[in-house]
């Protein structure tokens, strides 16, 4: 929570927009009001990032990243590299440990691998 425009352009990779908000002369320390998350160490490129609130699914909150992976709880909390992945079932690449399947907001800490 609490992350800079700046900062979520950089682990976007968004280095046009990261430029866009400095060249306009954008509040650098201004924080997101949001619930936003960065993940890092991932085996897949496209889930590391940034992620913000972008809606909902079954009632709990859906995180997205610049990239399109998304966070999503179904049985436990998800990432899956594509919305499509999420409409597949469930399907997904990383798992939250079964310790933490009924957190709030998806957990820190390693996760595992696993899915479809």
């Amino acid at each position: 929570v609490g992350f800079t425009p700046l900062l979520t352009a950089v682990w976007s990779r968004r280095a046009g927009i990261a430029r866009a908000l400095l060249d306009k002369g954008a509040d650098t320390e201004a924080t997101a009001t949001q619930s936003s998350f960065l993940v890092h160490g991932a085996g897949h490129a496209k889930a590391n990032g940034a992620y913000v609130l972008v809606g909902d699914t079954d009632g709990r909150p859906l995180y997205g990243n610049g990239d399109g992976a998304v966070f999503f709880y179904r049985h436990g909390w998800k990432l899956a590299l594509n919305a499509e992945m999420l409409k597949n079932n469930g399907g997904h690449i990383y798992a939250a440990p079964s310790s933490c399947a009924e957190a709030a907001d998806p957990p820190a800490g390693r996760w595992q691998m696993g899915g479809s």
